[in-house]
């Protein structure tokens, strides 16, 4: 899925939520078009080229936010006069926004949940590739042999490998790569 949105700062807050309730899904986003920038007026003066300038400035530190807070591919489309309507102006845009790029290529998919074992004597940590913006509501709870992680709302029941199934719950992190959270074995179920 690509998504797209202006760049507007309610927009791109309600664009990193939506990031994160796909990837708790596990829909794979591959990229993210902002359409609509302003164009740059450089040195030119009026009342007009000041507003533009300002709208261009307030864009631009949009852009950085959404860039900082995604690790998919950022495109931005310029704001024109007229809809790009019937396949030669579809052509010009695609151009535009991937250049020779294959829009279709792309890294294969990021696993969603990756298990691994710290050290030979270590705690196991499970890692939830869901991209979480700093102001998102996280909660978790184990549950049976599920691990519930909310966010914002937003619930995924993550099935637990058997090896994690006989590991409590120590501690969780999150951080640009996603949740990380941190299982050690549970001696009464451990075999030694």
């Amino acid at each position: 899925m690509r998504l797209v949105l202006t760049p507007e700062r309610v927009v791109a807050a309600e664009t990193r939520r939506t990031l994160t309730a796909l990837a708790l899904q596990g829909v794979r986003v591959d990229g993210v078009v902002v359409n609509r920038l302003v164009p740059d007026v450089g040195d030119e003066t009026g009342t007009a080229a000041d507003w533009l300038r300002r709208r261009r400035a307030e864009q631009e530190a949009v852009l950085t936010e959404v860039r900082e807070s995604t690790d998919v591919p950022v495109r931005v489309v310029p704001h024109v006069a007229d809809e790009p309507v019937g396949l030669p102006r579809l052509g010009e845009l695609a151009l535009a926004l991937y250049g020779a790029d294959d829009p279709l290529a792309g890294a294969p998919p990021t696993r969603l949940i990756s298990v691994w074992r710290e050290d030979d004597e270590g705690d196991y940590l499970l890692r939830l590739a869901v991209p979480l913006a700093a102001e998102a509501a996280l909660d978790l709870a184990r549950v049976g042999d599920e691990l519930v992680v909310t966010v914002d709302g937003r619930r995924r029941l993550v099935d637990l490998p058997s090896v994690l199934r006989r590991c409590q719950v120590v501690s969780a992190s999150a951080g640009p790569g996603g949740l990380t959270v941190r299982f050690r074995p549970d001696p009464r179920l451990w075999m030694r």
